[in-house]
């Protein structure tokens, strides 16, 4: 869903034909009043790349059966997501380019959360460590786990 903020008198002065139209449509059919539901931006940039260009039940659809794939989580986490293999998301409706941009926001939102739990831990370091990273970055990343600079892994 989309929301606009227009300045009082903005529409009048630049948009008077359009302004009058909406305003009498909304005498008519009555202002909008369903309320967004609050979510995280993790879960609504997902939701948002798995409704693209779908019809509202379709995408219901393919969101219901991706959620279905973390029985344990009531939105699937980032770290859970990259170790999920394609056929899986595949098998829930998902495109092969809706799958590769949902694990891309995973991939930005699982850095955030190591990120976070850097501040906290702070002065030990943390890395984490997924299925989707190719071997040279593993590598690396398990290197320095074990050479003792890197004080906290977590792994998916």
């Amino acid at each position: 869903m989309n929301v606009f903020f227009i300045k009082p008198g903005f529409a009048d002065t630049n948009f008077p034909h359009s302004y009058a139209v909406l305003g009498a449509h909304i005498k008519r059919v009555g202002a909008y009043r369903e309320k967004p539901e609050p979510r995280e931006p993790y879960e609504a940039l997902v939701r948002s790349i798995a409704y693209q260009q779908l019809h509202g039940n379709a995408a219901r659809a393919i969101m219901a059966r991706f959620v279905a794939l973390y029985p344990d989580h009531p939105f699937p986490p980032p770290a859970l997501v990259l170790s999920t293999p394609d056929e899986a998301m595949r098998a829930c409706g998902l495109s092969a380019s809706k799958t590769a941009a949902i694990r891309d926001i995973a991939a930005k939102a699982a850095e955030a959360e190591i990120s976070a739990w850097q501040d906290r831990l702070d002065p030990y370091s943390c890395s984490i460590l997924h299925g989707r990273m190719n071997p040279q970055e593993k590598r690396s990343v398990m290197d320095s786990f074990v050479k003792g600079l890197t004080h906290v892994l977590v792994a998916t």
